[in-house]
């Protein structure tokens, strides 16, 4: 190999280093930057993970108290019961109680709300009393309104339109979610009518 061949292939080796050093480089570190997106992908799966299970303790404990304030009946079956025995606390109040609407169920994300309209009549100091016994937990009622259709001054009676809620844990269908689940242009889907005290 004369002079002029040995300087060919030397300039040809500068090039193939000068070309593929930066290639190499950028090789490595690319290499590096994965282990260390890596390692941060694991940390962030690590401490998703422990969120998961932190949630999962918090629901596990929430769980009794849930059930201590839900129903896990249908609504179609948890409305009966319910309004018996609101009929019966408005017995033991002495009011009349004419009649229980209830408005189509409506889905909540992890529950099902049934909500109820009740029709009061009855002096006011029994009005109180009734409304005081509503509050028992074994009902596990929300209270939404309560609103005064009519007073008689001279009676001291009224006429009163309760709006409560009850809950169930009791999923409904997603066809269900925006629509009336039992008829086909009113709000609401059946009532009960009682007359309830003396």
């Amino acid at each position: 190999m004369n002079q002029r061949e040995k300087l060919m292939v030397g300039a040809c080796g500068l090039v193939v280093l000068v070309v593929g050093l930066p290639t190499l480089v950028t090789a490595t570190v690319g290499m590096r930057g994965g282990k260390d997106a890596l390692k941060q992908a694991d940390a962030k799966a690590l401490a998703a993970k422990r969120q998961v299970r932190s949630l999962e303790a918090e629901i596990a404990t929430l769980k009794p108290q849930v059930g201590a304030v839900t129903w896990s009946e249908t609504p179609d079956l948890l409305y009966p019961d319910v309004a018996t025995q609101i009929f019966r606390l408005g017995k033991k109040a002495g009011v009349s109680i004419p009649s229980i609407r209830h408005v189509d169920p409506r889905p909540l994300d992890v529950l099902s709300e049934q909500p109820l309209v009740i029709n009061v009549s009855a002096t006011f100091p029994a009005f109180v009393k009734f409304l005081y016994m509503m509050q028992d937990p074994a009902l596990k009622l929300s209270m939404d309104r309560v609103r005064i259709t009519s007073t008689d001054t001279e009676s001291d009676a009224v006429r009163v339109e309760l709006s409560v809620s009850t809950y169930t844990t009791f999923m409904l269908p997603s066809t269900s979610k925006g629509r009336p689940s039992g008829s086909a242009g009113g709000s609401s889907t059946g009532s009960a009518s009682a007359t309830t005290g003396a």
